[in-house]
């Protein structure tokens, strides 16, 4: 069955790699590499990746039959993230503090995530499984959940959710073993609520399910007379009927069902989306959503046979003035035989309800990923790709030597028509070889424009900048070519809407007496429109201005101070000795210095620390390196002369940035990590051809690689990348 992932993602979250919301920029602070990108654990034993943008870029199911993974923003920007198996407990047993992503970044702990629970009366505190218990006093009891042990708590969820579809009742009614009746996690989570600022009416809302009882769904709401007034309610209704205060107006509900199996797995996910009207002059408005009316079932079928191994339904609400409000998406991978339906449903009366399909499948020898929209959801919904809507991408995986698994390649169609991104398709559930390649068919059919995602060996997680793919054209991309080392590349399209992918601020910019700087691609690859995350290593900061130093931030990769036109210069450190096994680009060091002058403007659809309406964003003049080297997939070369393409140019979005000719560029190669030899450097304008030996009695060795670069305004960069490749033992 697929493993469904539904999203909920708020159109400008800013869930930052700041320290907490709220920080005054003009006082120097160092921003962490923690909170930009972190991996949380929940207490089913999914795994959740958050990237620097703050959303959910990847979940890891506990098995590989997944299920659906319900995510929605709260009112202070804490991520949650409920998956279907804990569902129909979301709420009530299960406290929502459980799910919030966020608040579990922050509440990690060495023994696992600190929990607080509460027995039925006259029931002994009894460990959950998966649950050590600390202290006990009457009904009550606090203690952890083992990270390593979740799928145990997960599997007891599970079977209890099976019980209850046996005995003929509502998922979750059933008690859960030991009177277990709250749990809740033991550290401050969101709990702020908006203030009404609109006379509200009563909206009555009711959920029935196939047997035509009251039933649980995930619904969302929102006015599409203004997305400001509701931006988008999310609930579970737990199989009761709901009262919601809301402003008069027009209304659009999308609200999502989870059917299960006696097993207690999803055998179907079904999506209704009726428009209504809520009356300012009637004391209630009553809406009752029928989970029978979600008949229309989708399938794709492709030019050669492919089995589906990924599939997400996209809704994107707009109001009258286009305005987007929440986009919710149902999506995920695999290949088990659930099903999607919906309601067929005409455009709405009032704003627009664009309807999204994203399709992944795997033939005997290649992939397809197609999507498909609409401004309704059409009543028949069997979609056919033909041959002519596709281009032929190469997509090539390079990976460590020390440690050569299969990599996650994830992708996510653009919305032409809202600019808005539909719902990642994930496929690829046991993963693309790493070392190795794949022969992709991409659908051009909805604009053609896709974003594209890879977690890599090393625990890396590379986000490419929108991507147009043509019809009948043929491309070829590289994923973890490295040397991997920091870098600010060059950028192409808007990156606002990417919140909830990448990181949506200038990584280096000055606004309204703010500058701000992050190192945050901090393992690039040799795609300067890849931005390149570690998830995991130990990073340090240490900004100067004029020579006195105004940050040392350690885990930290960047910094946000006051704009004081001056020279700067920034140092940072990347250490991936903490992983293992990795064996090549294991240090990179990186000491950059530039001025804060007037730059170029930063192009419409990005945003930087400091930026207002009155205020705008100017690129900073940092160089910045990009590497191409030639080695085989695994980062080894056998040649005797090691060549290498080096590019030395300046942070640009869509071409805006410095353009100040490079003055000055040296490479330098170790082999024994003490003394270094000077490499040719061949070429000018920023494109250099590099060249040095290889000698045999390096061979087995990891060489290190230093660059220096200087251009016209005073800038430089020196890099150094230790391991950077490994020259190939005899007999390779």
């Amino acid at each position: 069955m697929h493993a469904f992932l539904p999203l909920v993602t708020a159109p400008l979250v800013v869930a930052m790699l700041t320290a907490p919301p709220g920080m005054v920029a003009t006082a120097p602070t160092a921003l962490g590499a923690d909170a930009g990108s972190v991996s949380v654990t929940l207490v089913t034993g999914d795994r959740i990746v958050e990237s620097a943008g703050g959303g959910p870029v990847a979940t890891i199911p506990s098995e590989d039959d997944g299920g659906p993974m319900l995510s929605f923003t709260g009112p202070t920007g804490d991520r949650y993230v409920v998956p279907s198996v804990a569902a129909p407990y979301a709420g009530r047993q299960l406290d929502l503090s459980l799910f919030d992503v966020s608040a579990l970044a922050r509440a990690r702990t060495r023994d696992g995530i600190p929990l607080e629970l509460s027995f039925a009366a006259g029931a002994p505190p009894v460990a959950p499984p998966g649950v050590t218990l600390t202290a006990a006093s009457g009904g009550t009891a606090r203690g952890y959940l083992n990270v390593a042990s979740a799928s145990r708590f997960a599997a007891m969820l599970r079977e209890r959710i099976g019980a209850d579809i046996a005995a003929g009742r509502e998922p979750g009614t059933g008690p859960l073993p030991g009177g277990l009746a709250r749990m809740t996690l033991a550290a401050p989570t969101d709990s702020s609520s908006a203030t009404p600022a609109y006379p509200m009416r009563v909206v009555q809302l009711t959920t029935v399910g196939l047997t035509g009882q009251l039933t649980n769904s995930f619904l969302t709401l929102f006015n599409v007379d203004s997305i400001r007034r509701v931006p988008g309610v999310a609930l579970f209704t737990h199989g009761e009927i709901q009262r919601l205060a809301v402003p008069a107006g027009h209304y659009v509900a999308l609200s999502f069902f989870c059917d299960f199996d006696q097993r207690g797995r999803v055998v179907a996910g079904r999506w209704v989306t009726p428009s209504f009207t809520v009356s300012d002059s009637d004391a209630v408005t009553a809406l009752g959503i029928d989970e029978r009316s979600a008949s229309s079932r989708i399938s794709v079928a492709t030019p050669q046979q492919a089995a589906e191994d990924g599939m997400t339904v996209t809704f994107i609400p707009q109001d009258k003035a286009r305005q987007t409000g929440l986009v919710v998406t149902a999506g995920g991978a695999g290949s088990h035989g659930a099903d999607f339906y919906v309601t067929p449903t005409s455009a709405a009366p009032v704003g627009n309800l664009r309807f999204l399909v994203s399709w992944s499948g795997q033939s005997a020898t290649s992939r397809y990923d197609v999507a498909f929209g609409s401004n309704d959801v059409p009543t028949v919904n069997a979609y056919v790709v033909h041959p002519n809507e596709l281009a032929v991408v190469r997509q090539r995986f390079f990976a460590d030597p020390a440690d050569t698994p299969r990599a996650a390649f994830l992708k996510a169609p653009l919305d032409p028509a809202t600019g808005r991104i539909g719902g990642l398709v994930y496929g690829n559930l046991g993963g693309v070889p790493a070392p190795g390649e794949v022969t992709e068919y991409v659908g051009a059919a909805n604009g053609g424009q896709w974003l594209q995602m890879t977690q890599m060996p090393g625990n890396v997680l590379y986000t490419a900048d929108a991507r147009t793919f043509t019809a009948g054209h043929r491309y070829s991309i590289d994923w973890g070519h490295g040397p991997q080392a920091a870098e600010f590349g060059q950028h192409t399209g808007p990156h606002q809407w990417l919140d909830s992918i990448q990181y949506p601020y200038c990584l280096a910019c000055s606004a309204g007496g703010t500058l701000s700087l992050f190192f945050a691609d901090d393992a690039a690859d040799s795609d300067p429109t890849h931005q390149g995350t570690l998830l995991d290593a130990t990073t340090r900061i240490t900004l100067y201005r004029d020579g006195t130093q105004v940050v040392d931030g350690q885990n930290a990769i960047g910094a946000v101070v006051t704009s004081v036109p001056g020279a700067y210069r920034a140092v940072f450190d990347v250490d991936r000795g903490t992983q293992s096994p990795v064996s090549q680009s294991t240090h990179t060091h990186t000491d950059l210095a530039f001025r804060d002058l007037p730059g170029s403007a930063l192009p419409a659809g990005n945003t930087c620390y400091g930026q207002s309406a009155s205020t705008a964003c100017h690129i900073l003049p940092v160089l910045t390196l990009n590497y191409w080297l030639a080695t085989d997939q695994t980062g080894s070369s056998t040649a005797p002369r090691q060549l290498m393409r080096l590019t030395v140019a300046h942070l640009s979005y869509d071409g805006a940035g410095s353009h100040d000719p490079v003055t000055s560029v040296t490479v330098s190669v170790s082999f024994d990590g003490a003394t270094w030899q000077p490499a040719m450097v061949h070429g000018d304008n920023g494109q250099y051809l590099v060249a040095w030996p290889n000698p045999a009695s390096a061979r087995g060795t990891s060489p290190a690689l230093r660059v220096t670069a200087a251009d016209a305004a005073g800038g430089s960069i020196t890099q150094t990348i230790t391991n950077a490749y490994t020259i190939a033992a005899p007999g390779h």
